[in-house]
């Protein structure tokens, strides 16, 4: 976002050569990543190591629970403690299904 920033361009001449190539940004990533997988094993391995599913969804984390079911259960936290929630249930029980709704959309991704 700095004025000056050279990834701009870089984003630009990747863009470009995109439009007159479609697939080269695809075909430049998978290469690379053919190329560098064997530099990132040890790395993964040691960093799956830590990893234990979470208590509450099953999903990888590095704590009891994974940073998702914490924001979950915060908003949940918060919405409850607005006055006008209190005062009105149906209100907070209309910001955990609207948050239920985007959870049963966009479940935390199981490896």
């Amino acid at each position: 976002m700095a004025e000056g920033n050279r990834h701009l361009g870089y984003k630009d001449v990747l863009n470009a050569i995109e439009d007159r190539s479609p697939g080269a940004k695809a075909s430049f990533l998978f290469g690379f990543l053919d190329r560098a997988h064997d530099r990132f094993v040890d790395d993964a391995d040691d960093e799956r190591a830590a990893l234990r599913e979470c208590a509450v969804c099953g999903s990888p984390t590095t704590g009891d629970v994974c940073a998702f079911c914490r924001l979950r259960d915060r908003v949940g936290a918060e919405a409850a403690a607005v006055p006008s929630a209190r005062a009105k249930p149906e209100l907070a029980t209309a910001t955990m299904s609207a948050l239920d709704s985007v959870v049963d959309v966009a479940p935390p991704r199981r490896r």
